[in-house]
Order: C-alpha cells, then structure tokens, then sequence
C-alpha cells in the first residue's frame, strides 16, 4: 500500500502519504501532504512536478536489455569487479556518509532520512569496494511503487576511483529493479526531474527505461491557525522574491 507516514510538529498532527492515486481527506490530521500522486483534488493545493516511471511487470531479462547499451556494460564490469551490494545493512555507515555527501554538496541535512526512517519505510542499498562503502540509496516500500527517495556516494579526487564508484552506483539501481522485481512491484518512480528533462540527473534516471510522466505534490491545512500560518508563510516569500 502507498507509504502513510504520521507525525507531530509542535501541537500540529501531520499525515503524509507517498505514491497514492489521489489525494484524501483525513480528520485525524491538522496538515496533510500527498506527495507523487497521479491525480488532483480540488480541495488541496495541488503542484504539479515531473517524475521518471520505470514500469517492472517485464521480465528481468526485457528490462536489463531497456537500459541504455553503455549503462548495460558498466553494471557488467562493476560485478566482474566484485563491488558487493548489501540489502538493508549498514544503517549508520550509509547515514554518515550521506551527512558528509549532503555537506560536501552544500545540500540541506534535513534530506537526510534518519535511521529510523529507512528501518520503517524501506530498503537500503548500499555498495562496498574492497570492504569499504562507496555508495547508497535507499528505496521506500509503497507498494505497488519502489520509490527512489535518497541516494549518495563518496567524492573522489582520483580519476579511476570516482569511475569505479560511479559504477557502483549505476549497479546499485539495477540492483534496486531486481529488487522491486522480486517482491512483485509494478513500478520504480526515479523521483523528481526538470520539466526540460535536460540536465545530468535526469539523464541518469531515463536511461534506464524509466518515462517521464506528470505527477502532484498536493497540500491541505485543515487546522485554522496553520492555514493563517501558511498563507502568511508564502506571502512573505512572494515579497522577498
């Protein structure tokens, strides 16, 4: 079933729904956020984004000969390679080294997910050379959608480890499609892409077979002080801008 997260910020009760059909009214939540839903609902606010979708009802064979050609003989060299991929290990190797790749990036530390988070809501890919983690992403579990949620890896100034890791990280997805293939998923949604689906993430992304598709980011504040808060919120960002 979609991913139905449910917190508390200060004294507001928050429900946030990943990859469901449509965005629903909740009476338990004082702020709801559907995030990757394929439909609109005239009582959120509703932004529309663009996402990659890589269909895995195909066999494994059909979707290892989707990928692009020079992706296909990258992920064969990082195996004759012996860069080893662990399932749902490693929880705090990979959030350090995502801490320092967020830092390193000049990225916001509250993408991050915590430990916890990815214990609950997911599977963890992570990828070793020579016993020594290189790279990771993790995966929520959504079911009928494997969706790509956070990935890093370790920058190198050396020309031919930054390849090899670069090779980990491509084996890391397709060893994410096997994955999701295993445990019948029907879709990997890659996340977010530029609407001019132009730039190195996005071609990432595509070229394994994923298709580019229109999806929503919908909001609703049914509390009456949050909705005065968040109205408040987003003028002042219009008069900054």
């Amino acid at each position: 079933m979609p991913c139905i997260i449910r917190s508390r910020r200060f004294f507001f009760r928050i429900l946030e729904v990943y990859c469901d059909e449509r965005p629903y009214e909740d009476n338990k939540a004082d702020y709801i956020i559907f995030y990757y839903t394929r439909r609109r609902n005239d009582k959120f606010s509703c932004r529309e984004i663009y996402t990659a979708v890589l269909d895995l009802r195909p066999s494994i064979d059909d979707l290892f000969k989707g990928l692009n050609s020079k992706l296909r003989k990258d992920i064969r060299r990082a195996y004759r390679e012996n860069i080893e991929i662990r399932v749902n290990r490693d929880y705090d190797e990979f959030h350090k080294l995502a801490v320092d790749f967020h830092k390193a990036k000049g990225l916001p530390l509250s993408l991050v997910p915590s430990i916890e988070f990815m214990k609950r809501h997911g599977y963890l890919l992570t990828a070793y050379i020579e016993n020594r983690i290189v790279a990771g992403q993790f995966y929520m579990a959504c079911y009928p959608t494997l969706l790509y949620h956070a990935a890093s890896r370790i920058i190198s100034d050396n020309p031919k480890e930054s390849q090899m890791i670069g090779r980990a990280v491509k084996v890391l997805v397709w060893e994410a499609i096997r994955l999701g293939k295993s445990k019948n998923y029907q879709e990997l949604n890659f996340g977010g892409i530029s609407k001019e689906m132009s730039s190195g993430i996005d071609f990432f992304k595509l070229r394994y077979g994923a298709k580019p598709e229109i999806q929503y980011v919908c909001k609703k504040a049914n509390n009456l002080l949050l909705n005065i808060y968040l109205h408040m919120r987003d003028l002042i960002k219009q008069y900054v801008r």
